[in-house]
């Protein structure tokens, strides 16, 4: 699958608690339209619990009709969860597997986006949007496709188009569940290295604003100011999931000093 990277923002910020990002929607082309899918990274350690799902159906106001918001529930930390409508999570099964992060389903009839639903994820009670997919708009942005967040971007209270990216309507027809899979981005968004100092384990250093767990893609750009030099002992090593430097990005382990990336390690010969 190819890796989209995009440019670093302008600004790390420091959170002292964990973060809740929407970062994909699918409109699944197997029968039936299937799987409706939403993906979210849970960076640091959240209780959903404290959230709900609000939804936008076909242009209508957030969380209007019966059946529009929809509590969410479970602890994560570090990794991706999947919110998939309460029918198909075997169709979801099917591309994806079960296996690791994918096993992190949620069953929801309210998803159900076929391209122009919008969707909002909000503290309980319904007061503060955390972050947002699409818009009160019944244009069909995502009809059989997908849209897939820009690394290190988010969570943002409403829809910022630029940090979002899709390869427009109808992309995905004619797909079969392996076809799905290779085609369809999830478990890829990646936590980006600012580069505010070389301490990996300072959240002022990544956007967004924690250290990456076992979980974790990691995207390093060669524009950074400094790069990182892990200083974690072996019994506690700095971890990822997948790990992409650009260019002449880099990282040192020191001497005696351990990290770990779960996934695959790329080294990327172009810029972002």
């Amino acid at each position: 699958m190819k890796l989209f990277l995009a440019m670093i923002p302008a600004a790390c910020w420091m959170s002292a608690t964990g973060e809740v990002l929407l970062t994909g929607i699918l409109d699944g082309t197997l029968t039936g339209g299937m799987p409706k899918a939403i993906e979210l990274f849970i960076s640091g350690t959240e209780d959903l619990g404290n959230y709900e799902l609000w939804r936008s159906q076909n242009g209508d106001p957030w969380g209007g009709g019966l059946g529009s918001v929809a509590a969410l529930y479970g602890i994560y930390s570090n990794t991706f969860v999947y919110l998939v409508h309460d029918d198909q999570v075997a169709a979801f099964h099917s591309v994806f597997g079960s296996s690791g992060f994918y096993g992190n389903v949620i069953p929801h009839p309210i998803v159900s986006g076929n391209g122009n639903e919008g969707y909002q994820i909000r503290t309980a009670g319904g007061s503060v949007v955390v972050d947002q997919l699409w818009l009160e708009d019944p244009t069909y942005t995502y009809r059989d496709s997908f849209w897939y967040r820009v690394h290190g971007t988010g969570p943002d209270g409403n829809w910022l188009a630029p940090h979002w990216w899709t390869p427009g309507n109808d992309e995905l027809d004619g797909l079969n569940a392996a076809g799905l899979r290779a085609a369809v981005p999830f478990g890829t968004y990646g936590q980006v290295w600012c580069g505010m100092s070389t301490d990996w384990n300072n959240p002022a250093n990544w956007l967004p604003g924690q250290v990456p767990g076992a979980n974790c893609n990691v995207v390093i750009y060669d524009t950074a100011a400094a790069f990182p030099v892990i200083t974690n002992a072996p019994g506690a090593p700095a971890e990822c999931l997948n790990l992409t430097l650009a260019d002449s990005a880099a990282i040192t382990v020191l001497s005696g000093k351990a990290m770990v990336v779960h996934g695959n390690l790329v080294q990327r010969d172009e810029g972002p």
